[in-house]
């Protein structure tokens, strides 16, 4: 093969591998806590190819990393609505995972039929487990995650306190992506802390907002543009390097 056809075939494979994370990010541009994928590129020279072994062909690796930034705040009244101040995250269950978290911005929260907290459809983690509630009964989360149920008597405001949200922050180090944008411990956080974070009172609550993705519409709808030409690009290199091969084929007959 062609060193020239080679190089653009990596190249045009890295290029889809971008946009893929591209077409995933916008996916995801309404979904509640959603954190951006973006990718850092390099090129270095390789003879990693069995094919080009005394050769030096030049390769573009992809780094994928998340944007950990808050998106954008969104007033909604909402007394299950929350969201979390600075850095945190809310915890819930990965049903798909024995004895494993996962990890949200999404404070929409609801309660199921069986009395449960749920967040988009995971079961929510409190400090000392599954939080179950009675039903017909109105609750109240303050600022560090504390739930109470509000009983009216005789004009009166009564707090009786039934749990507590379970708020962690570890390092984004410790952090992989999972889907719809949770995410869950790496390798070096499971070493670090088993499968369960400890909760840190040190996180805190604004009550009926939620946090919106912080997907740059702009930016990646740019990025899939100028993908989609480079791609084009690299797709022209090797059509036209394919036309020279069979051209200087052809000659090489004519002369023989």
């Amino acid at each position: 093969m062609d060193p020239t056809i080679y190089t653009s075939m990596l190249t045009a494979n890295k290029i889809l591998d971008k946009q893929a994370i591209i077409a995933n990010n916008l996916a995801n541009a309404s979904t509640l806590g959603f954190k951006e994928q973006l990718t850092f590129q390099t090129s270095s020279l390789t003879n990693n190819s069995e094919s080009f072994k005394d050769k030096q062909i030049l390769s573009e690796n992809n780094y994928p990393y998340s944007n950990f930034s808050s998106g954008p705040i969104n007033f909604t009244k909402r007394d299950l609505d929350l969201c979390i101040k600075g850095n945190g995250w809310f915890v819930i269950k990965d049903e798909n995972a024995k004895n494993k978290e996962g990890y949200t911005r999404n404070g929409h929260f609801k309660i199921n039929t069986n009395g449960q907290l749920m967040i988009n459809n995971h079961l929510v983690i409190g400090k000392l487990g599954i939080i179950s509630l009675k039903k017909n009964k109105k609750i109240s989360i303050s600022s560090s995650g504390t739930i109470n149920y509000i009983d009216f008597k005789k004009e009166k405001t009564k707090q009786n306190i039934i749990g507590k949200l379970k708020l962690v922050n570890p390092n984004p180090k410790y952090l992989e992506r999972g889907n719809g944008g949770v995410f869950y411990l790496n390798e070096k956080g499971l070493k670090k802390w088993g499968n369960h974070i400890p909760d840190n009172k040190n996180v805190q609550l604004n009550k009926g907002m939620l946090e919106d993705s912080n997907v740059n519409l702009n930016e990646n709808l740019i990025n899939m543009i100028s993908n989609e030409r480079h791609f084009s690009i690299e797709m022209k290199i090797i059509s036209t390097a394919d036309e020279n091969i069979q051209r200087a084929n052809q000659l090489l007959n004519i002369n023989n």
